[in-house]
């Protein structure tokens, strides 16, 4: 990083050091600047400002304006990152069980602007039909996968979760069941994901994706998609709020279809109360 070598200035001249004291002090002016004018701003030379290029293991000084600007910003949003974290080291408890439901609000509010109704009662329609519902995670979102499937299994549904291929499940089931896989990813961008989904459609099986919009590479594979919120926090926070979004999404399809079967669901579910109760 050409930040932290300007800041350690391991092995520099005094005139290197000079140089490296004034970008680090007027970043924004360098940017704009010729090597011969940094060599007057930094009381060296056009000379020692090339060679000190050289000695950084950069092309030029535009090399050295490059990777300054790429190095600025991304030190910018990272600061801003930070301070919109809404966990600190000053945080009590008592703040904590108060922001967390506003990191649930907002994952779910977010989701509901991001996500096409279209889409959302097509994937129902998809699930009304199927005879066989494949859920498949990675991480976390296999948690959400099991749980999901947990809950349509509850309401009488062929519902399994994966977190990798079984291709002589799905060789079996190719041009004999109708299936449908739901794919889980938090970002969208999930390779694991993306070429599970690229083989279970090469075989025939309608894909549900339920993810964020960081990357296309789910999203373009998928017959339907659902976004969900993808906000980046430093701490890995955006695993709460992402994790709420997807739970909230695969929820509705769960309500959904128990809805369309709701009294024979609820005969099975008095019928459990009362071998329970007596």
């Amino acid at each position: 990083m050409l930040l932290d070598n300007l800041e350690n200035k391991k092995d520099f001249t005094t005139s290197e050091q000079l140089i490296a004291d004034y970008i680090l002090k007027n970043p924004t002016a360098v940017q704009s600047m010729t090597a011969e004018e940094l060599g007057k701003k930094s009381f060296t030379s056009k000379a020692t400002v090339l060679r000190f290029c050289n000695k950084l293991d950069l092309k030029g000084f535009n090399d050295l304006r490059h990777h300054l600007i790429k190095e600025i910003y991304e030190k910018n949003r990272l600061i801003e990152l930070i301070e919109d974290e809404p966990i600190h080291d000053q945080s009590t408890l008592e703040e904590i069980i108060t922001v967390l439901p506003s990191l649930y609000d907002r994952a779910i509010g977010e989701s509901k602007l991001r996500w096409d109704d279209k889409a959302l009662k097509q994937a129902i329609k998809l699930l009304k039909e199927a005879e066989f519902i494949d859920i498949y995670g990675s991480g976390i979102t296999y948690s959400c996968a099991t749980a999901a499937a947990f809950k349509f299994q509850s309401i009488g549904l062929n519902a399994d979760a994966h977190h990798g291929l079984n291709e002589h499940a799905i060789k079996y089931r190719k041009g004999k069941r109708n299936s449908v896989a739901i794919l889980l990813s938090f970002t969208g961008g999930n390779v694991t994901m993306s070429e599970v989904g690229q083989y279970l459609k090469d075989n025939g099986i309608m894909l549900i994706g339920v993810g964020g919009l960081n990357s296309p590479r789910l999203q373009s594979i998928c017959h339907q998609y659902i976004a969900v919120e993808d906000r980046d926090y430093i701490f890995n926070i955006e695993s709460i709020g992402s994790y709420i979004s997807i739970t909230y999404v695969m929820d509705i399809l769960y309500l959904s279809l128990l809805s369309e079967d709701y009294q024979k669901n609820l005969e099975a579910a008095l019928e459990v109360h009362k071998e329970r109760h007596g």
